[in-house]
């Protein structure tokens, strides 16, 4: 059976119309090339845009890997995947 895969506006569209807040966890699989920062604008941009036309709050999470053996240590924030956009 194929998956199917949304993107970002519709998703946003797919909430019911009396949402105002939006979680949508694992974004970071929706981008196609999520170290590209003109790709993750992009998907940022669109998602706003979407969010704002229909007046609610949208919040994403990205996953992040586990830790490589003798980087138990690392800052969370560095084990991040995707862009800096």
């Amino acid at each position: 059976m194929a998956e199917t895969h949304y993107s970002i506006a519709q998703y946003i569209e797919m909430a019911p119309p009396d949402t105002r807040v939006l979680f949508i966890d694992g974004a970071d699989v929706l981008v196609d090339r999520g170290n590209d920062n003109k790709t993750v604008a992009d998907f940022l941009k669109t998602a706003d845009a979407v969010a704002n036309k229909r007046n609610m709050a949208v919040i994403l999470s990205c996953g992040s890997r586990r830790p490589r053996k003798g980087e138990e240590d690392v800052n969370p924030r560095v084990r991040l995947l995707g862009s800096q956009a």
